[in-house]
């Protein structure tokens, strides 16, 4: 098992967190940003990708109040992700329907 000194411990505790953000950028939001459909199995990845590294981050923080406040955007993230998949599914379903009936 590692054992990491106090000033370790601090820098995961201060980076851990960016990174996540970093990966649930680009895994969830960047698929707006491509011409390929939406992929909810990637949004998946990521958001389990967020949740891991804020996790460990988490653990290492031994419960400070910064690392919970994160904790609680969390489910903040998580709802406006929804909201755009919903949107965009509802979106790509209108187009479908209206290209049926045009035919």
């Amino acid at each position: 098992m590692v054992r990491l000194r106090p000033e370790q411990r601090r820098l995961l505790v201060a980076h851990l967190p960016e990174l996540a953000n970093f990966a649930a950028g680009s895994l969830l939001f960047g698929q707006f940003l491509s011409e390929r459909p939406y992929s909810p199995a990637v949004a998946l990845i990521g958001l389990a990708t967020w949740i891991v590294l804020f996790g460990a981050a988490f653990f290492f923080a031994a419960g400070e109040e910064l690392m919970t406040f994160s904790l609680i955007l969390l489910g903040g993230i998580t709802s406006v992700v929804l909201v755009i998949a919903l949107v965009d599914w509802l979106g790509r379903r209108r187009d479908r329907q209206s290209r049926h009936r045009a035919a």
